[in-house]
């Protein structure tokens, strides 16, 4: 009896051992944000039919040598709201059917939000993600990221909660496309 104790307990312990192990690799890491940011973003009504996408960026320590990166699908006619945006954007060669825009952001300070907003149009039965990828250093020369997403045009099914979480249903791409 004690000896199949034993043997459980031993088998426990190398169990253990190797889960420390696999937890120790480099690339077993959850590549979740780091939360060096709030970021939020919102739809913001328009008059003119267009639509008005409005970041806002809280770091939560001073951040330096900041900058932003919003890609978006080609068809999306994309365009700052914010006049001095105009002057620090520049426009990058993305991947296949996707643009991309980076701006240079002076400091950011933990105290206030800065808060950009884009204009879109989007052609009818155009849809995909509009992506914000927010970097910087902090004081202590830590590279920071973090990023969000928002589904344009705005999802016509709402989720539903089941078991803390939303479900949505699935979504058919026109012509049996892959996005």
């Amino acid at each position: 009896m004690v000896s199949s104790n034993r043997r459980g307990g031993s088998a426990l312990a190398v169990r253990l051992l190797l889960l420390s192990c696999l937890l120790a690799l480099p690339g077993t890491r959850a590549g979740e944000p780091a939360g060096d940011f709030r970021l939020q973003v919102e739809r913001v009504p328009s008059s003119n039919g267009s639509v008005v996408v409005r970041l806002k960026i809280q770091p939560f320590t001073v951040v330096a040598a900041a900058t932003l990166t919003v890609s978006a699908p080609l068809d999306f006619d994309l365009r700052p709201r914010t006049p001095s945006m105009h002057r620090r954007l520049e426009v990058l060669d993305g991947p296949g059917g996707e643009t991309r825009l980076r701006a240079r952001l002076s400091a950011l300070e933990s105290a206030a939000p800065s808060t950009l907003e884009l204009e879109l149009d989007l052609p009818s039965g155009s849809h995909g993600t509009l992506d914000f990828v927010v970097e910087g250093i902090d004081g202590k020369g830590r590279a920071l990221r973090d990023a969000v997403g928002l589904s344009l045009p705005d999802p016509a099914a709402r989720g539903t909660r089941r078991l803390g979480a939303h479900e949505y249903p699935a979504v058919i791409l026109p012509d049996g496309g892959e996005r």
